[in-house]
């Protein structure tokens, strides 16, 4: 007869690995749960579907990225020289555990990813999306700069943008929730446009945001709600543009100058010109109370640059852009005039159009304090005030222009 050794039973196992961080300090970490998020396994398998080069996670300290080619982790947000060394190391198993024969079912079981990543693609999902992390609303899947995906997003962005932008990443959000209310809404407008023979009724435009609500829009999607930080010219909802060099403007750079874009699929429908105090979609007809509405508003009816969705699910962040971008003097002219005239102005006139409603209602009062101009003549301080608001909006308008040309 012939007798099993334990290198003979050691030779039938398989290896189990474990993931470490260093830290500042040189000290090395296990990746372990955090808020019930089995790390350990989720990016073992990723590294072994070997379909991803990189795994972006959030945790309460911030969001992070793990490069298996480089094997280091980085965090958004922060430069790129800075980061740390993550290794993968087998487990150790002792020789008690390996004659015990109550482990051998565990140590003989393959490691089965798909068990640990999860969510397959399901129907109504793309195609190309890969699983999906259980444990999470949503996933970034970095883009392979050698795919043509990420080829036609990289040239679409900088024929775009009119400034010395540089591409760090390109990511793909992966959210079933939000992608299949999206579908949705998708479908009832095509239906309902159809019969009216409107056939183009969606496109690829741009958002640009600050780090400290990616999170959010890859989470919840694209929210009116916070819109109010980037004014308010067209309605009170979600700003979108074809060109990314206004998505820019909006945009705010993190501590490490990275700067967030997003590219989305946007239901635009039939749209109107935008206006002030808007908070919903303008009635077709504003003399039927039962009249429809239109989908969204835009800047400019013949040639729309900026689109304003009300309706959350009209709107899907399907690619998350990071670059920096080049600091010149076109860029210093014009965040100072962004910040220092345009935006007080958006705010004086958003008050100005409250205080005209008002008046029309009879529930504004005229302000008894009168100023005399240079010729005598009587003005009023909140018209004096719109005046100069208005004057001052037109002649910004036509500088930036003049700025423009001048720094190109």
């Amino acid at each position: 007869t012939t007798t099993t050794t334990s290198v003979d039973l050691v030779e039938t196992y398989y290896t189990r690995w474990s993931w470490y961080w260093q830290d500042d300090r040189g000290k090395w970490k296990l990746y372990n749960w955090d808020d019930e998020v089995p790390y350990q396994n989720i990016i073992e398998s990723k590294y072994i579907d070997g379909k991803q080069q990189s795994y972006t996670f959030t945790s309460s300290s911030g969001t992070y990225r793990i490069n298996f080619k480089k094997m280091i982790q980085t965090k958004f947000g922060t430069s790129e020289d800075r980061y740390n060394r993550v290794i993968r190391r087998p487990q150790f198993i002792s020789p008690e555990i390996l004659h015990d024969k109550t482990n051998l079912p565990l140590l003989w079981t393959v490691f089965d990813e798909t068990s640990v990543v999860g969510r397959p693609v399901l129907d109504g999902l793309p195609s190309y999306w890969l699983n999906t992390d259980p444990s999470k609303q949503y996933e970034l899947i970095d883009l392979d700069v050698e795919s043509e995906k990420y080829k036609d997003i990289f040239l679409r962005f900088h024929q775009s943008i009119d400034i010395d932008a540089s591409v760090k990443t390109i990511a793909r959000v992966q959210n079933p929730q939000t992608w299949r209310q999206f579908q949705i809404e998708r479908e009832l407008m095509d239906k309902r446009l159809l019969k009216l023979n409107i056939i183009k009724t969606e496109d690829s435009l741009y958002h640009g945001t600050s780090l400290g609500t990616v999170v959010s829009i890859c989470n919840q999607g694209f929210d009116w709600r916070y819109s109010g930080e980037n004014g308010s010219r067209l309605g009170e909802g979600t700003y979108f543009a074809r060109k990314a060099s206004k998505s820019h403007e909006y945009t705010r750079p993190a501590a490490d100058g990275s700067r967030y874009m997003f590219c989305a699929r946007v239901l635009y429908g039939r749209y109107t010109e935008g206006v002030r105090g808007l908070r919903t979609e303008p009635k077709l007809n504003e003399n039927l109370a039962d009249s429809e509405t239109y989908d969204s508003c835009v800047d400019n009816i013949t040639n729309p640059e900026q689109y304003v969705i009300f309706t959350k699910n009209r709107s899907y962040p399907e690619y998350l852009i990071e670059y920096t971008a080049a600091t010149s003097n076109t860029n210093r002219v014009k965040s100072f005039i962004t910040d220092k005239l345009v935006q007080p102005i958006d705010k004086m006139l958003d008050e100005s159009v409250a205080k005209d409603m008002a008046r029309k209602e009879g529930k504004w009062k005229e302000p008894s304090v009168v100023r005399s101009d240079s010729t005598g003549v009587g003005t009023s301080g909140q018209q004096l005030c719109r005046e100069a608001g208005r004057a001052t909006l037109s002649l910004w308008r036509e500088g930036k222009n003049i700025l423009k040309n001048k720094f190109k």
